[in-house]
């Protein structure tokens, strides 16, 4: 314990050199210290105090006893620095002294290996005269052997004792014997050495005896699974000849060559199923068995090849594999190929890619079984497996068939509908006008309204009947000054445009549920397995529905379940080719694409287009120059809706595309030119539509103007007897009729495409304004008329109230109203009413012109206007 004067024995051991602190740290040192220096004091009130005495005289010993041992450590390491230099001095003059000892030793060393590199250098030659005398005696021994041997069949025609009777462990050199006695029987054989052929031929016997006896007795072995000497025949038989017949003697004798050759015919039904384009047919099952079987068979023989021959299993194996391959499998791909070919090129090309994929499997896990064994034949294999198919795609022999198949599908699909449209196709309305447009116009669809005679909207479309020349240039210049009025700019002058059909397919739901319900019925609803025995095949050529499929002749119009169909024969086309010649995915991908967009594109789409025009616009003209004649019919829009299945079928083509062909395209080349053959076919179908769609509207104009022009010039000018007002004129009610008939039918067969619904209304409302702003100034009105007029203008406005998407031109209408006002207002109020409200968006010589056209019109009307 520490007391108030001095340091106890535990204290002081933790303070010395030898035993520092004991491992304690500084802070754990410290309360040690003051553990038991707790004395207090205690007050009579009974307040509890420190003593601060003892701590004070504890830690004032502590630092004494520290000052000390430091002082102790000083000299202890002073001390021990002289030593060190003692020692280090020492240790110099030793190092000197030894190092020309070293020197010596050194030269020594090297003199005493230079007399045993000499000495080696002497006995080398000496001891590769030994080995040579060792050989000598050896090859002597065995040439002496020989000699007699060959001595033995040259003069009693018969082998020696030797050769004839010994041990099984004297095989191995009794097979190397034979085999430099067959050497050299056949270097001595020749006529001028008599007996030396016979002789050669005997040998020749024996040795051909010899290796059968070791042949059956393999043989013998094998059945007993006697592996120990079956490796030890095939060894002897490997260094007799290279094992060239223990090898053949193996294969040949296994029992899968004979089971496996045994091949059943494949059931007529299956090459039905596929011929048919619409069925997914698999292998058939006799072919199937038999690749089976083959694996199974190798993988019951491995084990012991790789037991019995050892080092040379790899040439075994081969061997086998080989034989397999070109015996056995190309066997069965030829009959099966003949037999495809002679059904159809569909039929051959399903076959070769079957073929090919089951093949590729068989291989890869013949491979996986090889290597699991240390069997390192895998590139031995791949040679085997590509060997099979390269007469079949050599040159490009494949996929001409391919194409070919392709585009007979494809005709097939079609010429149903191409031979219901031969007539039309052979008018080619539509491909005329487009190509007109594309040689006129470069291609700029900005400038499509100036394309055709239909489409000369700037031109025709207020043109008036001529009466003077001055009267015509002021309905040129009402007609520019009224466009300014119209919020249709030349921006929407294209009706259609393939992006937004396209975007809109996207965006409509119960497109992507049919899609949907077709693909889950093809694969729930009548898509029966059909089980021939020889393979499965699957039906799936199912109805898209008859949302698409209405009408009484359905093979005239476009259908959904066609392009379906097209479009899958295409992406199989595309799978095949890019499996079977993976190299040449660029070109073959372009390839088929090319057949796709000429069978599929042109050949179908087009023409169904072509038929819309034909239908839809040229069978409709002379009805519509007779719209109000005792032969009167209605315009009808019904074609429109036909629309929806063209944006549809254009969008299913898109999809392929996007999804299947151009991810495979590698080449940037090659992908630029889809990009572009494609964005070519797609910008002629976005023409085509804008022509039929502009034509319509050409159509729509010409009935307009053929109303307006029966409007009788003493409809606004009624008089003084005529007791009432009437509600509207007869022009009007027809004009009225037609717009709503128009509009009715726009409403209905365009409500897949809302946007092309509001584009084309707003149109046809464009030209009715500029028809009527222009119309107007051509009949003399007095007060009367002018509310005949104001109540014809009312009627026109009042058509907007009935469809939606209108309200901006309704506003624009009002503008006739304002027109109106300057029949009937007062003379002192003509200068206000020009210069405000719509009015002041003409010019003042339209203006001008509609007040000259007051029946009680005076020069001085127009003053300040």
């Amino acid at each position: 314990m520490t007391s108030l004067s001095y340091l106890d024995d535990t204290t002081r051991r933790l303070l010395s050199l030898d035993n520092f602190l004991d491992g304690l740290t500084v802070s754990e040192f410290i309360e040690l210290l003051a553990k038991n220096l707790s004395l207090k004091s205690e007050l009579n009130n009974g307040i509890e105090y420190l003593d601060p005495k003892p701590y004070i005289r504890t830690f004032e010993s502590t630092l004494k006893e520290l000052r000390k041992l430091s002082e102790e450590c000083t000299n202890r390491n002073q001390k021990l620095e002289r030593i060190t230099e003692v020692k280090q001095t020492d240790h110099y003059n030793n190092v000197l002294q030894l190092s020309s000892r070293a020197n010596n030793l050194n030269m020594k060393f090297n003199k005493l290996n230079l007399k045993v590199t000499q000495v080696n250098n002497s006995i080398n030659p000496i001891g590769q005269n030994l080995t040579n005398a060792n050989n000598l005696k050896e090859n002597t021994h065995d040439l002496i052997f020989l000699t007699k041997c060959y001595n033995e069949f040259y003069t009693n025609h018969q082998p020696p004792i030797e050769l004839v009777k010994y041990s099984p462990n004297d095989r191995k050199q009794i097979a190397a014997s034979l085999n430099r006695l067959l050497t050299l029987s056949s270097k001595l054989a020749s006529e001028e050495l008599e007996n030396s052929i016979e002789t050669h031929e005997l040998i020749k016997t024996h040795c051909t005896q010899f290796e059968t006896n070791l042949l059956e007795a393999f043989s013998n072995f094998y059945v007993a699974k006697d592996f120990q000497q079956l490796k030890e025949l095939s060894s002897v038989l490997f260094q007799f000849n290279g094992g060239t017949n223990i090898v053949k003697f193996f294969i040949d004798n296994r029992s899968i060559i004979q089971e496996l050759k045994s091949d059943s015919n494949v059931s007529d039904s299956y090459w039905r199923d596929l011929r048919n384009p619409d069925m997914t047919v698999a292998l058939d099952n006799s072919t199937l068995k038999m690749f089976q079987a083959m694996t199974e068979s190798i993988a019951n023989e491995i084990d012991a090849i790789a037991t019995i021959f050892q080092d040379k299993r790899n040439v075994v194996m081969v061997s086998l594999m080989n034989k397999l391959y070109v015996e056995l499998l190309q066997a069965r791909i030829e009959y099966l190929l003949k037999n495809a070919s002679s059904h159809s090129n569909l039929s051959y090309i399903r076959m070769l890619h079957l073929l090919s994929n089951e093949l590729f499997s068989v291989t890869k896990n013949l491979k996986s079984l090889c290597i699991s064994r240390d069997l390192n034949i895998s590139a031995e294999l791949d040679k085997l497996y590509t060997g099979l198919f390269t007469p079949y795609l050599k040159n490009d022999s494949y996929f001409i068939i391919e194409k070919e198949s392709l585009d007979e599908l494809i005709h097939q699909s079609v010429s149903n509908f191409i031979a219901k449209n031969e007539k039309i196709i052979s008018k080619r309305h539509l491909q005329i006008k487009l190509q007109q447009f594309k040689e006129s116009q470069n291609n700029e669809m900005d400038d499509f309204e100036k394309s055709s005679e239909s489409s000369i909207f700037a031109e025709s479309l207020l043109q008036q009947q001529p009466q003077h020349n001055s009267k015509n240039a002021i309905a040129s210049d009402n007609t520019s000054t009224a466009r300014r009025l119209l919020s249709y700019s030349k921006r929407t002058r294209k009706l259609a445009s393939i992006s937004k059909l396209l975007k809109n397919v996207e965006r409509t739901p119960s497109l992507k549920d049919k899609l949907s319900r077709t693909k889950s019925s093809n694969t729930m609803n009548g898509n029966s397995i059909n089980n021939h025995g020889n393979g499965h095949s699957r039906n799936t050529s199912e109805p898209f529905g008859n949302d698409y499929q209405s009408g009484a002749d359905t093979d005239s119009e476009l259908s959904i379940v066609i392009t379906e169909k097209i479009l899958k024969y295409a992406v199989e086309s595309l799978t095949r080719s890019i499996e079977l010649v993976p190299a040449k995915i660029n070109e073959y991908s372009m390839g088929i694409l090319d057949v796709l967009l000429d069978g599929f594109g042109h050949s179908y789409v087009f023409v169904g287009l072509e038929a819309l025009y034909y239908n839809g616009i040229v069978v409709q003209q002379p009805k519509l120059n007779s719209f109000f004649g005792s032969n009167s019919s209605e315009l009808s829009l019904e074609f429109l809706s036909k629309l929806n299945l063209i944006s549809l079928q254009i969008y299913l083509l898109s999809l392929v595309i996007k999804k299947f062909f151009y991810p495979l395209i590698l080449s940037t080349t090659i992908k630029e030119q889809l990009s572009n053959n494609f964005n070519s076919y797609l910008q002629d179908l976005e023409i085509s539509l804008n022509i039929i769609l502009n034509d319509l509207v050409y159509l729509i104009q010409k009935n307009l103007k053929t109303i307006l022009n029966n409007q009788s010039s003493d409809d606004f000018q009624p008089t003084a007897s005529s007791q009432s007002i009437i509600d509207k004129t007869s022009t009007c009610d027809k004009l009225i009729k037609f717009l709503d008939q128009v509009f009715q039918s726009a409403y209905e067969y365009l409500d897949f495409n809302p946007s092309l619904k509001i584009d084309l209304m707003k149109k046809i409302v464009s030209i009715l304004l500029l028809l009527l702003i222009n119309h107007f100034t051509k009949f003399k009105i007095n007060s009367n008329g002018s509310l005949i007029l104001t109540q014809d203008i009312v009627h026109y406005i009042s058509i907007f109230d009935n469809y939606e998407g209108l309200d901006d031109f309704k506003e624009n209408f009002m503008i006739l109203k304002d027109l109106t006002n300057l029949f009937s207002c007062q003379e002192e109020l003509l200068k206000d009413l020009c210069n405000e409200g719509k009015l002041v968006y003409l010019k003042k010589s339209l203006l001008k012109h509609y007040i000259r056209q007051r029946s009680d019109f005076n020069e001085r009307f127009l003053l300040g206007i």
